[in-house]
């Protein structure tokens, strides 16, 4: 996928509520599919991840999470 963000699911307080999970985050596309930018997200997405479609989107929000340090980011 080229970048990957963990997300950091399951929290301790979620795994004691007996949620479950690893590897989840937020990913760019799969290196075999990119060339279809924007569309690959209509049948390449996951339950899991927060899947973005292009390569330069993801760059994006890597860099910010690099520059801000960020522990934590809400989706509204």
């Amino acid at each position: 996928y080229g970048i990957f963000i963990p997300i950091g699911y399951p929290t301790d307080a979620q795994k004691r509520a007996g949620y479950t999970g690893s590897a989840v985050g937020i990913h760019g596309p799969a290196r075999s599919v990119k060339w279809l930018g924007g569309l690959v997200n209509t049948f390449d997405s996951s339950d899991g991840c927060v899947g973005i479609a292009r390569d330069a989107e993801m760059e994006r929000i890597a860099d910010w999470v690099r520059r801000n340090s960020a522990r934590m980011i809400e989706l509204h």
